[in-house]
């Protein structure tokens, strides 16, 4: 199939490769005001190279503004595709999201674009989780990547990170169950973090780790040795207490193996 390609989006990405960096900008915000895309624009938004031209400017544009704006348009755009082509962007722009944000020290210097690269990671698989069936090295290598980003000093990226852990135990639990250990360790460190928000969502990404590992091997080892611990130790935080409540109660698929009840029984008031 041959597409028509718009002659004033190749203009625009030809100007995403000036050194110039009010160049750039200005290209980028051009493009900006052309979302929501409509149909036609869709198809050819695609076919354009538009997203590889956004991702390599996320990659490697040496500008902040440049990488925020082109991270925002790419993000952006997602509620116009469908699951089949949701997932072609995130092949394309999932393993550079991975290189920004998992090892340290972190590729992105910028500690909200690495919160805003880690909730489009998460935003565009769920947009694809229909498709993600022939996609586990990817996500594999996402969950992987979010091992390091719950070290991140700054919490709004924990928080991030463990609601994108949440959603691969969703969409993709075999790639929870390769890093369990590693993602259920860093997870429970989190759990002593300062802010209640952020113990919430450990809290919340902990139970779903759990539930999508009952059935590998060691996790009856981790869970008495690690989880059930870090839970009890919990109990006394009123902030978190209805989460924990539901999560201490809850019984896993294997019953004849693991109940989660509560070892300190919760007050009136929590």
């Amino acid at each position: 199939m041959s597409y028509i390609i718009r002659p004033d989006w190749q203009r625009e990405l030809s100007h995403l490769k000036n050194t110039d960096r009010r160049s750039r900008l200005s290209a980028l915000a051009s493009l900006k005001k052309k979302l929501p895309l409509k149909q036609e624009a869709r198809i050819s938004f695609l076919a354009d190279n538009v997203v590889d031209a956004l991702v390599d400017r996320i990659a490697n544009d040496p500008a902040e503004q440049c990488r925020e704006l082109s991270l925002s348009i790419l993000s952006g755009s997602f509620c116009s595709f469908d699951a089949r082509e949701s997932l072609l962007i995130a092949h394309s722009f999932i393993p550079v999201a991975i290189q920004r944000v998992g090892s340290r020290p972190f590729k992105e210097p910028v500690e909200e674009l690495r919160l805003k690269l880690i909730d489009a990671c998460n935003a565009v698989l769920l947009q694809s989780a229909s498709e993600l069936d022939d996609s586990q090295e990817l996500t594999q290598r996402f969950a992987c990547c979010l091992v390091q980003a719950l070290t991140d000093t700054y919490p709004e990226t924990k928080r991030s990170a463990g609601i994108a852990i949440s959603t691969l135990c969703q969409v993709a639990p075999q790639s929870i169950r390769l890093h369990f250990a590693d993602l259920t360790n860093t997870l429970i460190f989190n759990l002593r973090h300062q802010h209640a928000k952020t113990r919430t969502t450990t809290l919340n990404a902990v139970v779903d780790v759990a539930r999508a590992s009952v059935d590998v091997d060691a996790f009856g080892h981790m869970f008495h040795q690690a989880v059930l611990p870090a839970l009890c130790k919990i109990c006394t935080d009123r902030s978190a207490a209805a989460l924990i409540r539901v999560s201490l109660l809850y019984k896993t698929p294997r019953e004849d193996r693991y109940e989660f009840t509560s070892p300190v029984p919760l007050g009136p008031g929590s």
